[in-house]
């Protein structure tokens, strides 16, 4: 990962160090990130157009090269004779070809910028589908402790009301709340599997058990502050890397 896109991901990034790892096999948001890399149609697509546009960079640094050239005839004659040439030519210095050559450095800086762009696109794509997980692993283990508790109060309810202590709308009103938790429970496993695809598209691989589990306690982390977090975007932002390229080459 170049500096450009550390700069610019690296909040999302450290979000990996904070999800819990309960098995060997677990995969953290940068393994995620590493395997996408490596397996996204997108990002593949970014590598090629990032080796045409510094392949563009070097046609325009090699304007003033000189070009060579070589031919080989054969004729017919009495002396069967042949003939061959090579020649070497210099580009005559123009304002046109001076403007092309002056075009390379910006051209290069424009291609790592665009690179650093679909970088950038990758991760923020990648981080969405493991927000979704994250949501999904923690809106499922509440639902499972408000089943425990309801199935606690269901449990007393139905003695109170074997005592006469209680009434039967008590009992049924628990029961209810107990059948919607599980029906609940049902889309919440529905949606985990959905953003465990998600991430499988991108990286190739399913998150394996206990993937993307925060923790039950968490530490502090110390931010930098808001005027220091906006000056760093706007200084190695790719978007305003590429537009500055653009705009210089134009």
């Amino acid at each position: 990962m170049n500096t450009v896109l550390k700069s610019i991901a690296q909040p999302c990034l450290g979000f990996s160090l904070t999800c819990a790892v309960f098995s060997a096999n677990a995969m953290d948001l940068v393994q995620a990130f590493e395997l996408a890399k490596r397996h996204d149609p997108q990002f593949q697509a970014a590598r090629a157009e990032l080796s045409i546009n510094h392949n563009q960079a070097i046609v325009a640094r090699s304007t003033f090269l000189p070009s060579m050239a070589t031919g080989y005839t054969s004729a017919q004659s009495a002396t069967n004779a042949t003939k061959s040439s090579f020649s070497i030519s210099q580009p005559v210095l123009s304002a046109e070809k001076v403007a092309q050559y002056l075009e390379a450095k910006p051209l290069g800086r424009f291609a790592d910028a665009t690179f650093a762009t679909r970088e950038l696109d990758l991760v923020q794509r990648l981080f969405t589908a493991v927000s979704k997980l994250v949501l999904a692993n923690e809106a499922l283990a509440a639902n499972q402790m408000r089943m425990q508790n309801l199935q606690k109060q269901s449990e007393r309810a139905s003695r109170m009301y074997d005592l006469g202590q209680g009434s039967i709308t008590d009992k049924r009103d628990v029961h209810v709340k107990y059948e919607l938790a599980r029906s609940n429970q049902l889309t919440l496993q529905i949606n985990k599997r959905t953003a465990e695809m998600q991430i499988a598209t991108l990286t190739g691989e399913r998150p394996a058990l206990g993937s993307f589990q925060l923790p039950s306690s968490h530490l502090l982390n110390s931010l930098a502050s808001l005027s220091d977090i906006v000056g760093q975007a706007i200084q190695s932002n790719p978007l305003l890397l590429a537009a500055r390229s653009t705009e210089e080459v134009t």
